[in-house]
C-alpha cells in the first residue's frame, strides 16, 4: 500500500510574488517570495508607442539580477507600450 501524503497547510502551487520599492531594486520588480522553490524575478518595463527597447539597459538588468542572486532561476521581462 503507497505512503499516504499529507497536504502541507496553506501550500499553493502557485507562488506568491512581492513586489520591490522605488530605489535599488538589483534587477527586478517582482520576486517569489522566499522559500517557494525556484528563484523567480520580473522585471517589468513601460515604453511610449515610439520608444525601442533599450538593449543596454535591459542586459544591465539582468546582469545585475544574476550577480545579486545566485540561485536565480528565471528572470521574466514583462514590457508594454502605450
Amino acid at each position: 500500500m503507497p505512503e499516504r501524503q499529507t497536504p502541507i497547510s496553506g501550500w499553493s502551487p502557485v507562488p506568491q510574488f512581492r513586489l520591490s520599492g522605488s530605489g535599488q531594486q538589483s534587477g527586478r520588480d517582482a520576486r517569489v517570495e522566499p522559500g517557494q522553490g525556484n528563484g523567480i524575478k520580473v522585471e517589468c518595463k513601460r515604453y511610449g508607442r515610439d520608444t525601442a527597447l533599450d538593449l543596454r539597459e535591459l542586459i544591465s538588468e539582468l546582469t545585475e539580477a544574476t550577480t545579486v542572486d545566485s540561485a536565480l532561476d528565471l528572470w521574466v521581462l514583462a514590457a508594454s507600450n502605450s
